[in-house]
């Protein structure tokens, strides 16, 4: 035990280097993509924290940081951000132990350059919608079979609207463009510029150098993208400087975030730095003017310091039990370099400039489902971005909506094996199922329809559906549990499952919702899955990383089929920045 905490304590340590020494990475990944702008901030001199820096303001000074942003350029409002573009640099390492040999390893390093502007401000200058254009994306991985996946993130326009406490919205406006699964799970974990004041100290709390404060739920959402729903977050933010930029009137704050987030599947331990960038008022170096409230003894005032995040350097380290006994883990590491520099709204030398649709585009199914392929190749379907979507190991799709807390609805997708007796007799299958859920002690309380869906409904696709619908109770609790199932025959002597759960009273709306994913759904890979397998297709992403719920969860157990017992999670692979899940 002691042998494997100092292994972790100098995996931490080398990974906090290995980001110091990064730290101006991103911003010469701008340079070099050839955008020339303006650039109102400049990289600090390397030894100007170690130092202390120079500092014009005085130290007992208190700070207020703000960011305010715009959805066009207002000459009497300089300091409004209207159009940006950020880099990205990030590195992902997996470590597998095994019993026996030296453990697997695991490294994927990707670039991603975007331009991006708001598209809708509230009426305190925060973002509500921004319009984001995808200008590169490279990928450098170890394993050589993942360059299949191809053409991620390829001249994509997205519509990206923020969801305070939640995951955002994803529009596509790029014509005839679906959002594919890796391409939604890298979005929803990149790192959002405009959410990351969450990480700042509180408004109504101005901080001094050396001052802390604790990071909210909101805050952790924004550096990580996804949390877990039973983490403990104890993440701690520090004003560790301020300090005059190498060139220009500009000072730069500096920020450290520290800390732990702890789940049943492991513990996430994260360091970032973030960079802010200010101008200060012109008699800001001589006094502040006292705040209201404050005691009139005290010299030390406010300072309304109006600016923008411009860097984040982050690394994060997870580890999990990929056996019963916890004695082999599963490591892995996250580092982040994100920066971001100012254009003007016309754009700024080969950047083009990314101009606001004329009218805000309406989420639908062709801009905002989700295109999923089974990794297999065996179907793809689309799907509303209310589910989440949890492919297991053994290539069943779980789509769930909500949280597992409240008994969320789910939705098993799998293909049958050649001898399942769905297959031939769907009946025999509703005979299994009522024999199943009386061994589980839960009670019928009805039978609903049963049968064929019409025939001219489906035989211009080349299928035949059979559904059948129960209604069933847990005696102890009194809750009911409504089950909606498909069996899919295909032309293709191929057949599918769709399975629905739901503990919703209004079940005949969930059943709705499922059938119009079960219209989108079709054997073979789609074209993009398609297109992504020829050969010579070039490198572009890894697989988006299974996010597998507890054996012991509701979410885990699979309607239809016999309690699994619980079992090691399977070793995840590299994917889009993987969840603290």
């Amino acid at each position: 035990m002691n042998e494997r905490r100092c292994r972790d304590g100098g995996a931490k340590m080398r990974m906090g280097r290995t980001v110091a020494v990064m730290a101006g990475a991103a911003l010469m990944f701008l340079a070099t993509a050839g955008a020339r702008a303006q650039q109102p901030a400049s990289e600090p001199r390397a030894d100007a924290t170690a130092t202390g820096g120079e500092n014009e303001l005085a130290l007992s000074l208190r700070y207020r940081f703000s960011e305010r942003y715009g959805v066009v350029e207002d000459m009497n409002q300089p300091d409004l951000i209207v159009q940006y573009q950020v880099g990205a640099i990030e590195t992902m390492r997996i470590e597998t132990e095994k019993l026996t040999g030296a453990p697997d390893r695991e490294e994927v390093k990707y670039r991603t350059l975007y331009t991006e502007r708001p598209a809708k401000v509230g009426r305190l200058g925060e973002v509500v919608d921004t319009v984001r254009r995808y200008d590169s994306f490279r990928v450098a991985a170890s394993r050589p079979d993942q360059s299949k996946y191809a053409g991620l993130l390829k001249d994509m326009g997205v519509w990206y609207h923020l969801r305070p406490g939640s995951v955002p919205e994803f529009i596509c406006t790029t014509k005839d463009r679906p959002i594919r699964q890796r391409e939604y799970d890298m979005m929803v974990e990149q790192t959002s510029f405009p959410r990351l004041m969450a990480v700042m100290p509180p408004a109504v709390r101005p901080v001094r150098i050396e001052d802390t404060w604790r990071i909210s739920r909101h805050g952790a959402l924004a550096l990580l993208g996804r949390l877990p729903e039973d983490g403990d977050i104890q993440l701690e933010g520090t004003l560790v400087d301020v300090h005059k930029a190498a060139r220009g009137t500009a000072h730069e704050a500096v920020v450290e975030i520290t800390g732990e987030i702890d789940s049943n599947r492991g513990t996430v331990t994260l360091d970032a730095r973030v960079t802010f960038v200010f101008e200060p008022p012109p008699a800001a170096a001589a006094a502040a003017e006292t705040p209201k409230g404050e005691n009139r003894g005290r010299k030390a005032g406010v300072l309304e310091a109006r600016g923008y995040i411009a860097k984040l350097q982050m690394g994060r380290r997870g580890s999990e039990p990929i056996d019963p006994n916890g004695r082999l883990q599963q490591i892995s590491t996250r580092e982040l370099i994100l920066a971001r520099r100012l254009l003007p709204e016309s754009g700024g030398g080969p950047v083009a400039p990314l101009n606001l649709p004329a009218t805000p585009p309406t989420a639908e199914q062709a801009n905002s489902w989700i295109l999923y392929d089974d990794p297999q190749g065996r179907y793809h379907l689309r799907y509303p971005q209310e589910f989440q979507a949890h492919p297991d190991p053994d290539g069943q799709l779980r789509l769930i909506r909500g949280p597992a807390r409240d008994n969320p609805d789910i939705i098993f997708v799998d293909a049958l094996g050649k001898n399942d007796p769905r297959k031939t007799n769907p009946q025999a299958f509703v005979k299994s199922l009522h024999d199943d859920w009386a061994a589980r002690g839960l009670e019928t309380v009805g039978h609903g329809q049963s049968g064929w869906l019409p025939e001219k409904d489906w035989a211009p696709r080349n299928r035949r559906i059979f559904h059948f619908e129960e209604a069933y109770k847990d005696p102890k609790s009194n809750a009911r549990l409504y089950l909606d199932v498909y069996v899919i025959l295909t032309g293709r002597s191929e057949a599918f499952s769709f399975e629905g759960m739901t503990r919703r009273d209004d079940h005949v709306v969930f059943r709705d919702d499922m059938e119009k994913i079960l219209v989108t759904f079709d054997p073979g890979p789609s074209e993009a899955g398609a297109a992504s397998q020829r050969p010579g297709a070039a490198t572009a992403i890894l697989p988006s990383p299974a996010t597998r719920p507890s054996a012991s969860s509701p979410v885990g157990s699979r309607t239809g089929a016999a309690p699994r017992a619980v079992t090691p999670r399977s070793p995840r692979r590299i994917g889009p920045p993987p969840s603290p899940e």
